[in-house]
């Protein structure tokens, strides 16, 4: 919503986060963010493409949503995209004749930037262990002002514990009625409190009902 109708009230619910993201990175390196969550189901991609187009308000703005979910992409799907036939960041990490903007996909409409998973098959751990995914990394440092990766649960899949140190910090997704406290303890321990920027709290179906109650 927050591409399509930045002006509706539910656009406006992802701002504060981006909001909170421009006030921390004032007092630190903040660039680099993955949105992940605990296990399945609960709304991370969603999150992760109207963070980004939350971030890309401003036409300055310099902004590339990366689909890091390797085993169940699906930023594309959820933007129409056609997917296909787009060389992605596994493409990229095989051949190291393409860079980065060889990969990505501009939007003007939008003012953002994707990248997709890519064509090639290729293990997660063989991306994250490789000198090329950092150096893909460099580069979209390079180029863009806020890079934001929708990747894989953390309990799920060993993805995010393998490429925490490039990424700045986590976005980490609660979900109401889902999502156990066991679930979200062993989540902040893969994380580590150093790399955890904030939760969110997402299916709040009595949160919502009791601000309707105050109009």
């Amino acid at each position: 919503v927050s591409l399509g109708t930045p002006a509706t009230i539910e656009a406006g619910q992802s701002r504060p986060l981006g909001m909170m993201l421009e006030q921390r990175r004032h007092s630190g390196l903040l660039q680099f963010v993955a949105v992940s969550r605990p296990t399945m189901g609960d709304g991370k991609t969603l999150t992760s493409i109207n963070l980004a187009g939350a971030l890309a308000q401003s036409p300055q703005a310099r902004v590339l949503l990366i689909d890091a979910d390797f085993r169940k992409p699906s930023v594309p799907t959820q933007m129409g995209l056609r997917d296909g036939a787009v060389l992605g960041l596994r493409d990229a990490i095989l051949n190291p004749n393409l860079a980065l903007k060889d990969i990505v996909r501009r939007l003007p409409a939008y003012n953002l930037s994707v990248a997709t998973v890519g064509r090639a098959q290729i293990m997660p751990h063989e991306i994250f262990k490789s000198t090329r995914f950092a150096e893909l990394v460099d580069e979209a440092r390079r180029d863009y002002e806020w890079i934001i990766l929708d990747t894989a649960p953390l309990v799920l899949a060993p993805d995010c514990l393998m490429m925490g140190r490039s990424v700045d910090g986590f976005l980490m997704l609660v979900s109401a009625h889902k999502t156990s406290r066991k679930e979200v303890a062993e989540a902040l321990n893969i994380i580590g409190p150093s790399k955890l920027l904030g939760l969110v709290f997402n299916n709040d179906d009595g949160l919502l009902e009791s601000y309707r109650s105050e109009e």
